[in-house]
């Protein structure tokens, strides 16, 4: 199908770290769409829109070769990438992946809304702590149990 040495891409993914490209995820996405939408029809697209998607954005970073050095490309300029490519293939495939796309969106955001509330409630500032040795009229370098 592809050669996945041909594309020198590196993918930042949401969280910042940078990882090299690989084809298979943009495979295995749309062929879970597909099967997701048309149950037990054979999957004649997800290789085609892989295929198509690999084409555009090697042709993307070859453009911008000079001004880009590491040859990284977001995450959601790959997503958004497969949309397109999938808008011309097929349009209900299309927005079936999209409202998937949306769902797991709003789902990270709820866990990002949940983490850094967990995060704001087990980690106390040092003042607080500071404030509390003060207070209880001990060492600074003391422990509080």
């Amino acid at each position: 199908m592809l050669n996945e040495d041909k594309i020198m891409l590196n993918v930042r993914k949401r969280d910042g770290r940078i990882v090299p490209f690989d084809y298979h995820f943009i495979n295995k996405a749309v062929h879970n769409a597909f099967i997701s939408l048309y149950h037990d029809k054979k999957d004649n697209i997800s290789n085609l829109v892989t295929s198509e998607v690999c084409r555009i954005l090697e042709s993307t970073v070859n453009q911008a070769q000079p001004l880009v050095e590491t040859n990284i490309i977001d995450i959601e300029t790959i997503q958004d990438t497969v949309e397109q490519v999938l808008s011309q293939q097929d349009y209900a495939l299309a927005r079936h992946y999209i409202n998937y796309r949306d769902a797991r969106t709003r789902a990270r955001n709820v866990n990002s809304v949940v983490n850094k509330t967990i995060t704001d409630l087990i980690y106390v500032d040092s003042k607080d702590n500071d404030v509390k040795r003060e207070n209880a009229n001990i060492d600074g370098d003391s422990t509080i149990n």
